[in-house]
Parts: C-alpha cells; structure tokens; sequence
C-alpha cells in the first residue's frame, strides 16, 4: 500500500510537491525517477518483500517499462511461476515486479489474471505511453488531471492540487447532493478525473491524448472460479488477503461481516489481534468481546465518547481529501489512528452488505426491476415537497411516507427512484431528475449480467465510491493498509451463482449467517443489525454547528461553482431551517461541511 504519482509536463520541484502531500501514505520510503517528460513518484508502505530490492518506482528487467504501484496482488506467487515458465526473468520477490513482466508479455489484458486491489501507472518506453490502471472493484483510489497538454495522476486529490490549481466543477454535484458522493468519473473539480473502477487508461505522449483501452471484469468466469461453494470461496478470499511479510490485524465490529472474517482466521490456523471502536449507547462491543472470547482472539479497543468524538473531528480537515457524507469516517479514522504504530494490515468487513444484501433498503430494491430516467407517480409526488419549516417538519415526512408505501408495493416499478428514496441524505428531491439520470446511466453501462437489481446501485456507486474511499483514506492518514476480503473477484462470482440459485439478497444476510453459524452460536449471529455511523447531534458538537453555518453561507456565495439551485438555496439560506436540517439529515449537513473543508 502506498502513494503514486505520474506526470508529464511537470517540473520536478512541482512532482515533489505532490509526492510530499502523499507522505502519510507510504512513511517507509520514497522515489522519484525522471526520464525526458516523465517523471515517476511513489511513497512506500512495505508489505510485501519490504526490501529495499522492491522500491519504486521499479523499472523491469528488460528497461522497457517502470511502474509506481499502490496496492497488493494476492495471487502474485502463482502469476510469477506462470511467468518464469515463459522465460520471465526476475531481481526481486515483490508482487510490483510480476506486474511489469506481466504487462510486458501479455499486455494490458494481462491484468484480467490479477487477484487484489490495484491503481498504478507504467510508463511503457517502447510504445511511448503512459499507462494507468485501477481495480476492478475501486478499492485503491487513482485521479488525474489534464491541463494544456499535460497529465498528471496521484493517490489524492490533495496531491494533484501542489501540480495544478484546481477549480470547481459543478457538474458531479446534483449526484452529490442526493447521494453524499461523487460517482467515478466526477470529482468535485474540473478537468479532474478518477478512473472508473476496473478502467485501463493510456496516454499518448506525443499526441497527449487519453483513451480508455481495456476494462477488467468485476467478476471471474466460472471456468476460473472452479467448483468452490460459498463457505469454500469465502474461506479461500480471507486466506489470499493474509499474503503480506508484515503481520496482519482485523477490525472486528462485533456485526455479521467482521466476525465472519475472524472466524475464517480462526479457522486458517490464525490468531490476529481484532481492534474495535465502542460508540456510546451501541451494544456491538458486547458483541465483539464475546466473539472474540469465543474465538481466542486479542481484543483492542477504543472508546468514541464525546471527548474522543470531538478530537477526532477536528482532524478532518487533514484526513479528508474528496468530500463525502459518510459520518463514520469519524470512528473509522479514530480506530485507525488507535492502530497506528502496531499494525501495517488489517482486514475490514467492508463489501459484505453490497454483495449479500445487508442493507433494510434491499427488501425494498428487490422489488423493482425497471430502470428509467423519469416515473410520473413519484416526480408527481416530488414536485409537492416544500422548503418551509412546516413543509420540512410534517408534509415532506408524510410525502415521504406515502412515496414509500407505494414504492414497497410496486407501484411504480421504479428501481431508481426507490433507491434514492432509500439513499437520499435529506427527505427532499433535491437535482431529483439529474440524480436519477446518473444512476440510469451507471446503471446500463455496468450493471452486467448476473447482478440483482437490488445490489447494483450499492455495488457499482455507492461502494467504489463511498465505503471503499472512506476506508483507504481513513486508514492511509494513519499509515495503515486496509484489506477487504469481502470485496473479491472470486468471492463475487461465487455469491452472484449463489443469488441466481434461487437465494435474492433481501435485506438479512441469510447466506453469510448460515456460513457464519457454523463457527459461532446463534445469539452471537442472528442479532439485530447496526450501523457504524454516529448521529452528530447527538453529541451536540457546537464545532459541527458552527461548521455547519460557515459551509451554508460557503455554498451560497457561491452558487453557481456548487450547482446551489433555488431549492438548496432556500433550504441552506435561512438560519432557522439550517438548525432544522443539522438535527433531521445530518449526513446532508456533514457533506456541506466536508465539501466546505476540501474546497475553500
């Protein structure tokens, strides 16, 4: 896990100033290589073959290519001998190296072999490009900018603003407002891009132009995927996501997806130590102690009591890069910091929901199929809603509530409009039409087949794009890599063939619990499902308050760089409903706030 840059264009006082802003992200070493246009940047976190053999940027054995990686790939040993049986030559035992000899013999198509998470750039000398690359699932974050003829990519954000002054692009923002997050390709600035998960990029050094060359598949094919049944794949995925010559560590929550991981870790013959965030007036580190008694596993945790919650939201602004919604960055990031210095690994449960349907939301979703740009019944009901107090206080919830109950009975069959009834951070249909056009247009250009409608909104936006991002910059602020077994090639095949054999993802999990009940008692397994977020209000941080007012009067002095139409400025503008709105939708306030600290 580290930090890359890649640029052309770019003197190299500017490339160290991007490498410099990714200095949390690999504290072991870095490096920077120059040749003509084209400079290479990396920070290191050492994980696998720490050596000082495998520093980047790497340049092949043959001097034909070089690369800066950030990532791991877990079937690296298995690649490699596939490689050494043609002939490949290696100087190192690193998983960065199979990736250039790969790349050399088979071409971009070569990453379609890969098990892992990935977002890295090779500067092929041969064919006179620059080649970028992402995950097929967006666990590793890669943006670029390109600006009057040059490129530059980076791990953040942050780090491409130290290359180029970067404007806002009200563009990704009606999404944003709905959804609490920007959907790949979209980032909040203009002529910023992240690739689009699995995406393979290349740009032309003498013609400076980009093209999108080839796409990974999300899921493995049967043939590669074997006969292994659930348990099988699940326990086959954690065991890859423990490749690593550092120890490795779990975060364990105490719900269905973080014990199943400790469990299988159990079960591997492993006994890492499980940390563990206790938020007041939660009873998940009841949970958590008890299964890791149960287990034999070392327990860490750490408290988020009011003092701590503080704390830790006054460091925001230095964690965050893109902005976002998700208020549990704050206990994520204070865990993380909590790990820091002890761990460089640790397993987290995120993907579980996406892919088993864990969210109450998919009991809903699993009853719509038809996917449009536009439903009268709910466009009707959305052109009532108001923005009074009263409209706010008791319309809009009894709006709310009768579009749900339609929605819950099929009527209509809308399955973009019950996902944003569903996601949306304020009861309020806010740029409805332009967020619905987005998820329809996701929708049909990567659902796929096999996937069930009521995973495919959280699978293709809202995990590379809100949890998965949230996870790698909690975790990299502290100098940690996260891994996350559920979020797997293979283990996607293997759930997508168990949904389509007459098991549909409605809301409970069903199908990691059976696996899960194999391993622990029933009281520890079928419980009552909880969240890791926390309500800002309910801590009554005068901080947020005031931060709140700030990003209100931010947003409104400048509308048209933030796409603040005449309903979100009605909204925001009056003091009385900002109060309102920071104690109804709190996820809506903290992406004023978030997006106020990233963009001032």
């Amino acid at each position: 896990m580290c930090g890359v840059f890649a640029g052309t264009g770019i003197s190299r006082s500017s490339a160290a100033a991007c490498l410099a802003a990714l200095a949390h992200r690999g504290p072991d070493d870095e490096g920077l290589r120059e040749e003509g246009s084209v400079i290479l940047g990396h920070r290191r976190l050492a994980i696998i073959d720490p050596d000082a053999r495998s520093r980047q940027p790497m340049v092949s054995v043959s001097g034909k290519t070089r690369i800066t990686f950030n990532g791991e790939i877990y079937n690296y040993r298995a690649l490699r001998e596939g490689l050494v049986r043609e002939g490949a030559r290696f100087s190192t035992e690193s998983d960065t190296e199979v990736l250039l000899e790969g790349y050399e013999r088979h071409g971009a198509a070569y990453f379609d072999r890969l098990r892992g998470m990935w977002a890295f750039v090779i500067h092929d000398r041969t064919r006179g490009v620059l080649v970028a690359a992402r995950d097929p699932f967006g666990i590793k974050p890669l943006y670029y900018s390109t600006v009057r003829g040059a490129v530059a990519f980076a791990s953040e954000l942050r780090a491409l603003a130290r290359a180029y002054p970067l404007a806002p692009d009200p563009r990704g923002y009606p999404a944003f407002y709905n959804l609490g997050y920007f959907i790949a390709p979209d980032t909040p600035f203009k002529d910023t891009y992240k690739l689009i998960p699995g995406e393979v990029c290349v740009w032309d050094l003498a013609e400076r132009t980009m093209t999108s060359a080839h796409r990974v598949p999300r899921v493995v094919p049967d043939a590669v995927l074997g006969n292994a049944d659930l348990e099988e794949a699940l326990t086959q995925s954690v065991d890859a996501h423990y490749v690593a010559d550092v120890p490795v560590s779990i975060l364990l929550s105490g719900g269905t997806d973080s014990s199943l991981i400790a469990a299988l870790s159990k079960k591997l013959g492993r006994r890492p130590t499980a940390y563990h965030v206790a938020v007041a007036g939660s009873r998940d580190t009841e949970y958590a102690t008890a299964i890791a008694k149960r287990l034999d596993l070392p327990l860490v945790v750490a408290t988020l009591d009011d003092v701590a919650l503080t704390r830790q939201y006054e460091k925001l602004a230095d964690i965050l890069d893109e902005p976002t919604a998700d208020v549990s960055l704050i206990p994520t990031s204070l865990v993380f910091e909590r790990i820091k210095g002890e761990a460089k690994v640790v397993l987290s449960g995120e993907g579980g929901d996406e892919l088993f349907g864990g969210y109450l939301r998919h009991a809903l979703l699993a009853r719509h199929r038809k996917v449009a740009k536009q439903s009268f019944a709910t466009s009707a009901l959305g052109s009532l809603y108001g923005t009074s107090p009263a409209a706010l206080a008791y319309m809009n919830p009894l709006l709310g509530r009768v579009t749900e109950a339609l929605l819950r009975a099929g009527m209509p069959d809308d399955l973009a409009g019950a996902y944003l009834r569903s996601a949306r951070l304020a009861d309020y249909p806010l740029y409805d039409r332009e967020a619905r056009a987005r998820l329809v247009a996701l929708y049909r250009s990567d659902a796929g087949a096999g996937v069930p409608p009521a995973l495919a909104f959280d699978l293709l936006a809202y995990l590379p794009n809100d949890l998965l991002p949230k996870s790698d910059i909690a975790s990299m602020a502290s100098s940690i890599e996260a891994r996350v077994p559920f979020v797997d090639r293979w283990l996607l095949a293997a759930a997508l063939r168990a949904h389509a054999e007459g098991r549909p993802p409605v809301g409970d999990k069903a199908l990691l619990k059976e696996v899960l009940a194999r391993y622990l008692p029933a009281d520890l397994v079928y419980r009552e499902k909880g969240g890791f977020g926390i309500p800002l209000h309910a801590y009554d941080l005068p901080a947020f308050a005031a931060d709140f007012d700030a990003a209100c009067r931010f947003h409104l002095a400048n509308r048209e760089a933030f796409a603040v139409n005449d309903q979100l400025a009605a909204l925001i503008g009056e003091p009385s409903l900002r109060a309102l709105i920071r104690r109804k939708f709190p996820r809506f306030a903290f992406a004023l706030v978030t997006n106020w600290r990233v963009c001032e």
